[in-house]
């Protein structure tokens, strides 16, 4: 018996600890296959202390390399490919550079890195450069894939220059992340002419596919959530604290961009644009867009649009403008409409919003609209309206070069059928509030008596989810029956908790175990 016990503990000691075989290791250099040797153990290569396939938990160092010289040892031309939830760490930006010199043509998806890690543990990928040497003509490709289902990931501490910096060329998006990822990418900084600096998708999310699962589930906005919140809070791709500086942005280009169900929040960075996709050729819609105290800065192109919503739902609140360049604020577009004078058009899988598709009710709502939310999971052999809730957006206390509480342009407008309308599908702040429409800015006991149902309120005396140490609080209050107000969406922590430099651990081995010998 004794004997017994005692294989048993070292038992469950030895699984503890290949459940915790991870360590930290450095490349060589910082050549591809030397990089590779660290985490696919790559015979062309040298890691220290030794050749090594990675496990989740592993540390795997890249060293210095300043050079931005083509050909050099830290030219890569072939895609570092991770499976596992590892930190991949650079000695700072300017420091390791990764010249990413990979075959662009054919569109063919060729990143020089690809994080592919299966489950949901964290992991992160922080501290270097990475200089484009080739051209992606097509536009269509990336420098940062990002697949999986971590619900802790983090990339951070990150330079792209693309083709808009020191000579760099290229046409890439910088970061793509897909699949079902919940995390943040912060402090990156991406140098482009008109590139993307994230384009999120959420495809696999929810273990379904092509963004339908995100969109059979309920909102994941802010810590508190609606009170249709089915979901838990910091699912989403987090983006904060970032620049993106495009010499010549245009509207299908914008630095930070959602489609595919994806649930995106956008905060406390500098851009020139935010732009999203809706249910247009195959794709779903963005799902959810979070996007407050940013600085919108937009040089080269004037008249266009610094925030584009093209379906689903947002908070987009307290961004400020700082050029003249913008011809909107806030633009609210869906693109099935029933407008052909104003460029709606039928797209393969939906066709047009015109009364004839079965994907719709109607001619309104339309299928992942504008102030549209959680819906059955489709079939998408067995067209049906998904019963899409409403879901308004709310837009206050935005300052477009100076002009406060912007007027948002609604797109289709005009005269016809209008698949989205305001103070139903969408509020906008208003600079007299009573109560009766749109959203009023100012401390709680200041928010009227009285209220519409629909109606938002943002008391800016409440709150205490920015720990930053500098900016405002805020909560918003919805009219949810008539002179009823419930407090509705509060943001999320700012700084986001996984900005303290951790993430997700695997799971511990058993403690305190004893044995009873007899």
């Amino acid at each position: 018996m004794r004997r017994l016990l005692l294989l048993l503990l070292l038992a469950f000691a030895f699984i503890g600890s290949v459940a915790h075989a991870q360590g930290t290791y450095t490349a060589a250099s910082c050549g591809y296959h030397d990089v590779n040797a660290c985490i696919n153990n790559d015979s062309s290569g040298s890691c220290s202390p030794n050749r090594h396939t990675a496990v989740n938990g592993d540390t795997v160092i890249i060293p210095a390399c300043p050079s931005t010289t083509v050909g050099g040892a830290n030219t890569w031309t072939s895609t570092l490919k991770i499976t596992a939830a590892i930190t991949l760490e650079g000695k700072g930006v300017g420091n390791t550079v990764l010249i990413d010199h990979l075959d662009k043509s054919g569109c063919i998806g060729a990143p020089i890195i690809q994080m592919a890690p299966s489950g949901t543990a964290g992991w992160r990928i922080t501290g270097f450069t990475i200089w484009a040497a080739t051209t992606d003509s097509g536009f269509c490709t990336e420098h940062l894939g990002v697949v999986g289902g971590s619900h802790s990931f983090r990339i951070d501490h990150i330079e792209f220059d693309d083709d808009g910096k020191n000579g760099a060329t290229g046409g890439d998006d910088a970061i793509t992340p897909d699949g079902d990822l919940w995390g943040v990418i912060d402090h990156v900084t991406c140098y482009s002419a008109r590139r993307r600096c994230v384009l999120a998708h959420a495809r696999a999310w929810n273990g379904s596919s092509q963004g339908d699962g995100s969109w059979a589930q309920g909102d994941s906005m802010g810590a508190f959530g609606n009170p249709t919140n089915v979901v838990a809070s910091g699912a989403a791709v987090y983006m904060e604290n970032n620049t993106c500086s495009q010499s010549t942005p245009n509207g299908g280009s914008n630095c930070f961009a959602c489609e595919w169900g994806s649930r995106c929040v956008i905060r406390f960075s500098t851009m020139s644009t935010v732009g999203s996709h809706g249910p247009e050729t195959t794709n779903r819609s963005v799902r959810s867009m979070e996007v407050y105290d940013n600085t919108l800065n937009m040089t080269g192109t004037s008249g266009g649009v610094a925030i584009d919503v093209r379906g689903g739902t947002a908070m987009i609140f307290d961004n400020t403008t700082i050029t003249p360049s913008y011809g909107n604020m806030v633009n609210l577009s869906y693109y099935r409409c029933n407008q052909t004078s104003q460029g709606c058009s039928s797209y393969p899988t939906w066709g047009e919003c015109n009364g004839t598709s079965s994907w719709d009710q109607g001619q309104y709502p339309c299928l992942d609209g504008i102030g549209r939310g959680a819906g059955g999971l489709i079939n998408r052999s067995s067209s049906v309206w998904p019963n899409e809730a409403r879901d308004p957006v709310y837009v206050w206390g935005n300052n477009n070069n100076g002009a406060t509480n912007p007027p948002i342009d609604a797109y289709p407008a005009g005269s016809g059928p209008t698949q989205f309308v305001a103070n139903q599908d969408y509020y906008n702040s208003t600079a007299s509030f009573d109560g009766a429409s749109g959203v009023g800015v100012g401390t709680l006991a200041s928010r009227p008596s009285t209220c519409t149902t629909g109606v938002g309120y943002w008391a800016n005396d409440q709150g205490n989810w920015n720990q930053s140490g500098s900016g405002g609080q805020g909560e918003l209050f919805v009219c949810t029956a008539a002179n009823t107000w419930t407090r509705y969406y509060v943001p999320y922590t700012y700084p986001h908790p996984l900005t303290n430099g951790t993430v997700a651990a695997a799971p511990a081995p058993p403690t305190s175990l004893s044995a009873v010998v007899n």
